[in-house]
């Protein structure tokens, strides 16, 4: 977060530019960012009908990754990768999202330009 003391240093136009930016990026670099993710997953998402959901190529681990959330607000994912993959869709906790934020980052990386 931007200290109180610098933004009112800065001009009306450095100001806009910094409250655009973060609305329109969106990055996990700290814990905190889990919770705006999750959030803001629906804005992040494609819609299936039921649910969002964000398909995700995990190049680590050989396969997809895909993260889903339901409208009352439940998080799962499901793994297919080339040496394995989930028969059932799992619940989603935050540690779940911090282990794989380095994925998640490629991706919001894209959605964002």
């Amino acid at each position: 977060m931007i200290n109180a003391r610098l933004i009112e240093k800065l001009s009306v136009y450095q100001r806009i530019k910094i409250l655009v930016q973060g609305v329109n990026t969106m990055i996990i670099r700290r814990k905190t960012d889990v919770e705006q993710f999750c959030e803001r997953f629906g804005d992040m998402a494609s819609w299936d009908g039921s649910k969002h959901y964000i398909t995700l190529q995990d190049e680590e681990n050989s396969g997809t990754l895909t993260f889903m959330q339901y409208p009352d607000g439940t998080l799962t994912a499901h793994r297919k990768y080339q040496t394995y993959w989930d028969i059932n869709e799992f619940p989603v906790e935050s540690k779940d999202i911090w282990r794989y934020r380095k994925v998640l980052n490629s991706y919001l990386k894209n959605i964002n330009n």
